[in-house]
């Protein structure tokens, strides 16, 4: 079973609209960090620890989760499959780098942090904050890299390279 033509339409502005949102929920994460670990003293660090976490909970972890599920519902029931093209494969081979990088470098060195604050050995900067920073970089380039691929596709082969080569007749 495939989707008709109207529902690939419906799919393809969730799966942006909600591509976006994350994207934009993940880069809102890194500015907090930037600013919670690098411009704020522990009380001001107390109050910004606990918006990145919201966010995380409540907008870009969701969000996350939706665009995974709508990845496998194109998998499964449109045209373009798991692994037909090199371009879709790339993005499914990033999933996991962006797990880690969500589970262990953003939101596992938040928890450490806060830690850090109660034990009261936090100085913040790139002390504490500096490995978080590096991991929610390195989420936001690879989801950059998955909207590159997603929109120039490339390895895709092109309207000429498809097209049947004519033999032109000897005169």
């Amino acid at each position: 079973m495939q989707f008709k033509q109207r529902g690939m339409k419906w799919l393809r502005v969730l799966h942006l609209i909600s591509g976006g949102v994350w994207f934009g929920a993940t880069a809102a994460i890194a500015g907090l960090t930037i600013v919670a670990f690098f411009q704020s003293t522990e009380t001001e660090f107390l109050v910004i620890a606990p918006l990145i976490s919201f966010l995380f909970q409540k907008i870009a972890g969701p969000l996350a989760l939706f665009v995974l599920i709508q990845g496998v519902i194109y998998g499964c029931w449109t045209k373009w499959g798991f692994f037909k093209h090199h371009w879709l494969l790339l993005k499914w081979l990033c999933i996991p780098l962006l797990i880690f990088s969500i589970a262990f470098g953003s939101i596992g060195q938040l928890f450490t942090a806060r830690t850090k604050v109660d034990a009261g050995t936090f100085s913040g900067g790139f002390a504490d904050g500096g490995i978080m920073l590096i991991f929610i970089s390195f989420q936001l380039l690879t989801m950059i890299f998955m909207i590159w691929a997603s929109v120039f596709k490339p390895w895709k082969k092109t309207r000429r390279q498809k097209a049947p080569q004519r033999k032109e007749a000897d005169d």
